[in-house]
């Protein structure tokens, strides 16, 4: 193996800002927060550093009492001239939905914080139930915004390694070759470039390093097959980013290391009230502390051994252009 090959070998980390899609794997595998506040009250919403609120649903209103049901928790007591609720009464915002949403992604989504004012002004041009004090609920989660690109040539070892109290967080890999090529890892003379990826090596490399504190995995055909012609120098390129572990799933937190303290997901003033989405599709939450807990869209599929599923499993938001760095 001649010297460039030999330097390519220990690993290397190249400085890139691309405008790339958020992967649903990654998604799939994030906590998911629910929020509320009532009216003449400030909602705030924040995540960790280097994160950012993804904004999932919001709906503002009172529920009245659902038939053969107990009425919910009275959260949001009446002030100054304001009425108990009637529990007959349904001060839903349903045709402001979209409004709602709106509202709150504009002035959130994509940030570190936001702070709204909560009251019928702020989110609709009509109270359908002025003498009652409604409230606003948010579901969101906490996604990476910087991450960092490595590239290891074929054979070689990929070593990743977070600080305590951080977990590894895989965005997207990519085995094997591709038309751009690699000035890591250039062919060998006289071999030509050719365009070839292992379809599932995302998922693989999420499955053994993602919400891990380290991880080690080879780049070689043993673990990732051989998508590629038998004499071009393949390499991995993983894109990945070190998070707080409280912002992952549970399953994906890992075990507590000797030298980690036992994080209070509740305590953290930067992470709100934490609510339990079961991996299929729902309709809506379980039980949680909030009166109602909003209806929400499914959660993207976490990462499973299925051999179609890699780098094309991805959903596309035209707002999320992370930065990529070493």
């Amino acid at each position: 193996m001649n010297a460039a090959h030999e330097t390519t070998n220990i690993g290397i980390t190249v400085l890139l800002q691309l405008n790339l899609i958020y992967p649903a794997l990654l998604s799939g595998t994030l906590q998911t927060f629910q929020r509320f506040a009532c009216d003449n009250t400030t909602l705030n919403l924040s995540c960790p550093e280097n994160t950012t609120l993804d904004i999932l649903l919001a709906k503002y209103g009172r529920p009245g009492k659902k038939k053969g049901q107990p009425s919910p928790p009275d959260l949001c007591p009446p002030l100054g001239r304001q009425t108990s609720p009637d529990p007959k009464a349904n001060c839903n915002y349903d045709d402001n939905n979209y409004k709602i949403l709106q509202t709150v992604i504009s002035a959130c989504h994509h940030r570190n914080y936001c702070n709204i004012q909560v009251s019928p002004e702020t989110f609709s041009t009509q109270d359908p139930c002025p003498t009652t004090r409604k409230y606003i609920e948010v579901a969101y989660k906490c996604r990476p915004e910087t991450f960092i690109n490595r590239i290891v040539c074929q054979d070689s070892l990929l070593n990743l390694k977070c600080e305590r109290n951080f977990r590894l967080a895989i965005y997207n890999v990519l085995y094997g070759r591709s038309l751009d090529g690699s000035i890591m890892c250039p062919q060998k003379p006289g071999i030509p470039e050719e365009d070839c990826q292992a379809s599932f090596a995302t998922e693989m490399v999420m499955n053994k390093c993602h919400g891990q504190r380290n991880c080690v995995i080879k780049a070689d055909p043993n673990t990732f097959g051989r998508p590629c012609r038998p004499e071009s120098l393949m390499y991995m390129k993983t894109v990945y980013t070190c998070v707080p572990r409280k912002i992952l799933k549970v399953e994906y937190q890992g075990q507590t290391a000797p030298d980690e303290e036992t994080e209070d997901l509740l305590a953290s003033p930067a992470i709100p009230q934490k609510v339990s989405v079961p991996k299929q599709a729902q309709d809506s939450y379980p039980a949680s502390p909030t009166p109602r807990p909003p209806h929400l869209y499914p959660d993207p599929p976490t990462p499973s051994h299925s051999g179609n599923v890699g780098n094309s499993h991805s959903n596309q938001d035209p707002y999320y252009n992370p930065n990529i760095k070493p």
